[in-house]
């Protein structure tokens, strides 16, 4: 079990610009979208055992595993007293079919192998467990291109608490200014900014109607991220924090 102070974090000498060192995924909602998966099966499951679905509550339980208990509510809730067993096996029966069609979110391929050729490292923080990261990861094929994992089964606290950030700057050698965060949902922004690092808010199906407004930059979907641009932002960002005027060129004669 990891157990790092939230305060402990890697050094940077005074004066001197962090550059871009890596990028930070989120898993569930950024990387791959099981959540909408889950979300939709328990919309067809409350359907079935006919309870009014509870939206608010799943929406903001997303990206931390102190989630919301939605097996309890419906057979509290259902009128027609079945079992757990089976309202989870209906359950599981409609999250499998729709995480088995469910793949890597639009343009993540694409981000990661320009961040590899631009030298950056690659690092996935959730809450959930590693064996669920990995299991997905290896059915993409996307395992290869990632340095860290930090998982919710090896820190102390979930998100929204920044232990996974800080486990996945340790593990990378990393301070926070040398890194940017891709989070889907408002538990996930408030762990990576509460570690101090810039955060990219990509919301999902699900959490699109978080409203989040605590993240440092919006985008629709990683198709819309150029590398060249986001390592020019950062370098941008980190010379206004050292008070240096950016270098514009030589004056034209």
């Amino acid at each position: 079990m990891f157990d790092l102070p939230p305060n402990v974090k890697p050094k940077l000498k005074k004066g001197r610009m962090a550059a871009l060192k890596a990028l930070i995924f989120d898993f569930d909602g950024t990387i791959i979208d099981t959540e909408t998966s889950d979300f939709n099966a328990w919309k067809d499951t409350c359907d079935e055992f006919s309870c009014d679905f509870p939206e608010t509550q799943l929406r903001n339980s997303v990206g931390s595993s102190s989630q919301f208990d939605a097996l309890s509510y419906v057979v509290t809730h259902s009128p027609m007293r079945s079992s757990a067993l089976d309202i989870q096996s209906h359950w599981q029966e409609r999250y499998d079919k729709y995480i088995a069609t469910t793949k890597e979110a639009r343009g993540l391929r694409s981000l990661l192998k320009s961040a590899l050729k631009s030298h950056l490292r690659l690092a996935i923080a959730s809450s959930s467990s590693r064996n669920w990261i990995v299991g997905h990861l290896k059915r993409l094929n996307l395992m290869n291109y990632f340095d860290v994992i930090s998982s919710g089964d090896e820190v102390l606290r979930v998100k929204p608490y920044p232990d996974v950030y800080m486990q996945c700057l340790a593990s990378l050698d990393c301070h926070p200014n040398q890194a940017i965060a891709f989070e889907d949902s408002m538990n996930g922004v408030l762990a990576s900014r509460d570690a101090g690092i810039y955060t990219i808010w990509i919301p999902n199906e699900v959490t699109r109607k978080q409203g989040i407004q605590t993240a440092d930059q919006t985008i629709k979907s990683f198709l819309t991220v150029d590398m060249f641009s986001l390592m020019r932002d950062h370098s941008s960002r980190e010379n206004l924090q050292l008070g240096n005027q950016p270098d514009m060129g030589s004056p034209s004669s």
